[in-house]
């Protein structure tokens, strides 16, 4: 079984929001030794939303909410990101709704 983890590769953040952010995360495959798949997400109050694609996480923002994306609670997405590995990709570990 493949072996990764995921790394925090982009964050923004407004200074009047601080509940909210927005970032790139990379999962690097540790066997290969190469980089995996590249997520992004939004963080707001506790869930992280996860989409494939930048223009995913876009179109969700002005309004259109048949994109495909997974949800995450901060401590089960902490848990994967505190990992030093995953078994499988991050991707497998998520629901996509």
């Amino acid at each position: 079984m493949r072996r990764t983890r995921i790394i925090t590769i982009h964050t923004e953040r407004e200074e009047n929001k601080p509940n909210e952010e927005q970032g790139v995360i990379l999962n690097e495959d540790l066997d290969d030794n190469r980089e995996d798949e590249c997520f992004f997400y939004t963080y707001k109050d506790g869930t992280y939303i996860i989409f494939n694609t930048i223009d995913d996480m876009f179109k969700y923002y002005i309004g259109d909410k048949d994109i495909k994306r997974a949800y995450m609670e901060e401590k089960d997405f902490d848990n994967f990101y505190d990992a030093d590995e995953i078994q499988g990709s991050f991707s497998e570990h998520l629901e996509w709704v």
